[in-house]
């Protein structure tokens, strides 16, 4: 699985299983416990492997105290993880690293995921009723219901609320589906706004300003300039030096008419292999 589809599976996943408060306390990882998200990519008697995000290969350890949550089955258990899920597991790790033994289990099948999510372009938003409007890329009206446990997360605008998403911005909203078809109930709605874009990839080229990024929609051109941002972990005052072929950067910015994405923000999540 694409990583940044895999991302956005496993943000789902964090929410519609309300991982810890679904657990008794008993089964509840010590506060010093470590996270482990990926893709199951197979079952043993004894655990599973995850591919994660980062692109490393894990060995998950399981025992009769385990405790799993999946949505659809009544008391799961390590007989229901199958390969494909996607997975978010609490535990800790080997002192050498190379095993993690998992305490709380949260996973779900891509399927069910997907009934969790609506993308689509906003057509309308009523802040008096608390809905807002998405036309998916097949045409598709949805309505989508917000609370006031609705989370929104939109570039550039601190503390964002349901006034701040607007007709033509481009949505992801994840939550709960409604009681008849192509509603539901957000619990977190993404903004992207018109014209800006964001995505994740894998830098596999690097000529001048201009860096060649492998993503999940396939091969992109991204180019900066001098207002460029850059952000990267352990690296004081980053810039387009500190980007190495292999890297996966995050990326904001906004589509050229040539269709490459001029970058305001380029995040370095790692330097690859």
């Amino acid at each position: 699985m694409k990583t940044r589809v895999l991302t956005v599976m496993l943000v789902v996943l964090a929410l519609v299983t309300t991982f810890a408060g679904a657990l008794p306390a008993s089964a509840q990882a010590p506060s010093a416990a470590g996270v482990i998200r990926g893709e199951v990519t197979a079952v043993s008697d004894g655990g599973f492997t995850l591919n994660t995000l980062n692109g490393r290969t894990a060995a998950v350890t399981v025992t009769e105290t385990t405790r799993y949550r999946i949505p659809g089955i009544q008391n799961p258990s390590l007989a229901d993880i199958k390969a494909g899920m996607v997975v978010q597991a609490r535990g800790t790790w080997s002192s050498d690293n190379t095993t993690f033994a998992a305490q709380n289990v949260a996973a779900a099948t891509r399927e069910v995921i997907r009934q969790h999510l609506v993308r689509g372009v906003v057509t309308a938003v009523d802040s008096a009723a608390g809905t807002l409007a998405l036309k998916t890329p097949q045409a598709v009206e949805w309505t989508i219901h917000t609370t006031d446990q609705t989370r929104y997360l939109i570039p550039g605008v601190q503390e964002p609320t349901l006034a701040d998403v607007k007709v033509g911005d481009h949505a992801l909203a994840v939550g709960r589906p409604g009681a008849t078809a192509r509603e539901g109930t957000a619990l977190l709605v993404t903004v992207r706004p018109e014209g800006t874009v964001a995505g994740r990839g894998q830098v596999t080229a690097i000529s001048g300003n201009t860096l060649t990024v492998e993503t999940w929609l396939g091969s992109g051109t991204v180019t900066t300039d001098d207002a460029t941002r850059y952000r990267a972990p352990g690296i004081a005052n980053p810039s387009l030096s500190d980007i190495k072929v292999g890297a996966t950067l995050a990326v904001i910015g906004s589509k050229q008419s040539d269709g490459s994405v001029l970058a305001k923000t380029i995040g370095i999540l790692n330097q690859g292999s």
